[in-house]
């Protein structure tokens, strides 16, 4: 019964933060617990390089999505993902 329960639990806790994810998109701020001293993943297990490499990753699939959506070059992707960015502070 208890692996019932588990189970039915974890079903549960999976629809919420399904039905959480549909709502309006927001900005997410990221605060580091750190200073970032060594820019290189590779070369250290530190969580802050770890995280710095992400969203660098994540912001050059940005612009290449952008890009390849609006049929633009990525420089000007680039541009306009600055400037929404500018506008959302």
């Amino acid at each position: 019964m208890k692996v019932f329960s588990a189970s039915l639990r974890a079903l549960l806790l999976g629809c919420a933060l399904v039905a959480g994810s549909a709502q309006a998109q927001k900005v997410l701020k990221f605060i580091p617990q750190a200073d970032l001293r060594i820019l290189d993943p590779i070369a250290t297990t530190a969580y802050i390089t770890r995280n710095h490499g992400y969203m660098i990753y994540d912001t050059l699939l940005g612009i290449f999505a952008m890009a390849e959506a609006e049929g633009i070059p990525t420089y000007k992707a680039a541009d306009r993902l600055a400037e929404k960015r500018l506008e959302d502070v």
